[in-house]
């Protein structure tokens, strides 16, 4: 069988619809592993998406925190890292864990943080 060399590539995605942030500065999306919920940070908030509803409210225990590199929360344990940029850079030294004592890692630039677990297949 011979491909046709002016065939598009079939798609897997697909937008079907559009949801306008209540912020400025989508930055970082990432699973809340409730089969529901995706944590969103924008330049000023952490959010929670509900992906039936496509309604946004601010994350609980986050308020309204400025620089949110990124928020992972472990599917098995429930644990959250989080990154946050410094106030002068786009990045930091320290991950921090919500209920847990910041690790700072001296002289690294951090940009983004997560956990590192095996990925559920699309």
């Amino acid at each position: 069988m011979v491909a046709d060399a002016d065939a598009k590539p079939q798609s897997r995605w697909s937008v079907l619809t559009r949801t306008t942030l209540p912020s400025n500065g989508g930055h970082d999306l990432s699973p809340q592993h409730d089969g529901e919920h995706l944590y969103v940070t924008t330049d000023t908030q952490v959010l929670l998406f509900h992906c039936d509803k496509l309604t946004f409210t601010v994350a609980d225990g986050f308020g309204d925190h400025s620089k949110i590199k990124s928020v992972d929360r472990h599917p098995a344990s429930d644990r959250i890292v989080v990154h946050q940029a410094t106030e002068e850079h786009w990045w930091s030294d320290t991950i921090r864990f919500t209920g847990r004592p910041k690790l700072k890692l001296a002289g690294e630039r951090l940009y983004k943080v997560r956990w590192d677990t095996p990925a559920a297949i699309p």
